[in-house]
């Protein structure tokens, strides 16, 4: 950790992670009214962000300089993971919403909130199985760099015009008699796609 003990490291670690969190939440929000860039897109490029992260561990492979040999290097790559973490957030929340039937959306973030919350406890178990297996942390980046880059080619490849038109068709079967969205409101939600 160079000049700092362990204990300040990690602090600082999760503050750096934390505000990197709410900078890059309120910079990608204004970034994507400036460019008009759909919630997809900003989404991809906040989880390229996060893929810095384990790419920069990955270089450890070949280096012996750099890729986490120093703690500084964790404390500041906290930061930079933070900055992608919190528009992951916010984004992918937004387009799992978008996307939702009308009337079920309680159902599935119910099923969001699991699978998250058990992400979260899937990753570290995996991370600290192959540090165990191997002896080595770095192999774990791989595991990292790909459980970001798959989802990152799968939203490649979503269509989100039309799964909003399935939305769209399902809200049309399941809606009373005369009510139904306009065709202004149903062309700004495909916009934010």
């Amino acid at each position: 950790w160079g000049c700092l003990p362990k204990s300040v490291g990690l602090l600082l670690m999760a503050a750096l992670a934390a505000m990197g969190a709410c900078v890059g939440s309120l910079a990608a929000t204004r970034t994507q009214e400036c460019l008009g860039a759909s919630t997809k897109t900003m989404l991809i490029a906040s989880l390229l962000v996060c893929m810095s992260v384990p790419v920069y561990g990955m270089l450890g492979f070949v280096s012996d300089r750099i890729g986490f040999r120093e703690g500084w290097e964790v404390v500041l790559f906290a930061g930079v993971y933070g900055l992608g973490l919190g528009p992951v957030l916010g984004f992918s929340r937004t387009l799992f919403g978008m996307l939702l039937p009308p009337g079920r959306e309680s159902l599935y973030f119910s099923l969001y909130q699991i699978t998250d919350k058990g992400s979260g406890m899937l990753g570290p178990l995996v991370v600290s199985g192959v540090t165990q297996i191997t002896g080595s942390m770095r192999l774990a980046y791989i595991y990292s760099l790909l459980f970001i880059g798959i989802p990152a080619c799968v939203l490649l490849r979503l269509d989100c015009e039309r799964g909003h038109a399935a939305r769209h068709h399902r809200s049309e079967l399941t809606e009373p008699d005369g009510v139904q969205n306009s065709a202004a409101e149903l062309d700004s939600t495909v916009a934010l796609c």
